[in-house]
């Protein structure tokens, strides 16, 4: 079972597993209220970032061996925002990341909080990705401009601002 969101993917599991089972005649009944979520285990130690253990569960210990290794990886990724630069490494090793917008907009909700600010860390994003995806400089480019274009039309598309300043300057008086 893939897809959903992790408030619907159990109960869509349920549903897959019944329907496969009273199809195939097996007096069988899916399983999964009885077990555990991945990340589950540690999530609440008293060692863990609350707001990194909110996020991964106890696979914040990850996060945090990363940021650990590389000490530039433990700082914020957006500036106001918790996320850390070692999520996006997280994200690609671990989550299965595969472009600046993944990370930016679904892995670590920036685009959503910070939709501005995100573009601004699109090419710091990108060159966190490269190693371990073996992009060249000019995939890297191509992945931030993407990614920056990508937001662009969403703010021209809404009508929006480019930041919220620029709101408050030109809102009629």
């Amino acid at each position: 079972m893939t897809g959903g969101k992790l408030t619907t993917y159990r109960r869509m599991a349920v549903d897959t597993i019944d329907e496969v089972t009273a199809f195939l005649g097996v007096d069988a009944k899916s399983r999964t209220k009885r077990l555990a979520l991945h990340g589950v285990t540690g999530w609440d130690a008293p060692d863990l970032p609350r707001g990194l253990a909110a996020r991964y569960g106890g696979d914040a210990r990850e996060v945090l061996a990363l940021a650990r290794e590389t000490p530039a990886l433990g700082e914020p990724l957006v500036a106001g925002l918790a996320t850390l630069r070692a999520e996006v490494v997280y994200a690609v090793r671990s989550e299965m990341a595969r472009t600046v917008d993944d990370v930016l907009s679904r892995r670590t909700r920036a685009r959503l909080l910070a939709r501005d600010a995100s573009a601004a860390v699109a090419d710091d994003v990108a060159a966190l990705m490269a190693p371990a995806l073996g992009w060249d400089e000019a995939e890297q480019r191509r992945q931030a401009e993407r990614y920056r274009a990508s937001v662009a039309a969403e703010r021209d598309a809404a009508h929006l601002p480019e930041t919220a300043l620029d709101a408050l300057i030109d809102r009629p008086t």
